[in-house]
């Protein structure tokens, strides 16, 4: 109906979030009440799915090399609202990838162990949607699916997460 101009681009957009919210939202959160170990395996392929679509096809997704190359505002990373749990975890995953003499890519798997330091239970699907905040944030890169990399960002952000650990006394 769009192609076909019998529809604008917001009916569009709103005829698919509700199809979206009366099936298939509905059945996810009935598996995450049923369970939530499957629900999790779920999500994650679901949200590397929807970054696949959406770096393909979102528009914003292509900005220039000037604006990808920026450097990383650290006053806007509000660390001091963060938890202190996420601030552990994000120490433990950034200084991982930081400290690589080698400046290699590290496997989700591979985070997921770091993160594993700092919260023994935390689920693979919280650890791969904080990945994807620090890709989104420009601290880390994700060079693949699967994969993910220091940048020239990552060394000031593990600065300013050691800094609220230590202003919060969290060191392990």
């Amino acid at each position: 109906m769009l192609d076909d101009g019998l529809i604008q681009d917001d009916e569009a957009a709103k005829r698919l979030m509700r199809i979206y919210q009366t099936s298939f939202a509905g059945q996810l959160r009935a598996l995450g009440e049923t369970n939530p170990e499957v629900l999790g395996r779920v999500m994650t392929r679901l949200n590397d799915e929807m970054r696949n679509i959406s770096e393909r096809f979102d528009a914003s997704a292509a900005q220039p090399i000037e604006q990808q190359t920026k450097k990383l505002d650290i006053s806007a990373l509000r660390m001091k609202s963060k938890k202190s749990e996420t601030l552990l975890r994000e120490e433990k995953v950034v200084g991982a990838l930081a400290r690589d003499g080698n400046s290699r890519p590290f496997v989700l798997s591979e985070l997921v162990e770091q993160a594993r330091i700092a919260e023994p239970e935390i689920m693979d699907a919280a650890v791969t949607a904080n990945l994807d905040r620090l890709c989104k944030l420009g601290v880390i890169d994700r060079p693949r699916k699967g994969y993910y990399a220091a940048n020239d960002q990552s060394n000031a952000y593990l600065v300013e997460l050691n800094i609220e650990i230590d202003a919060r006394g969290l060191k392990q």
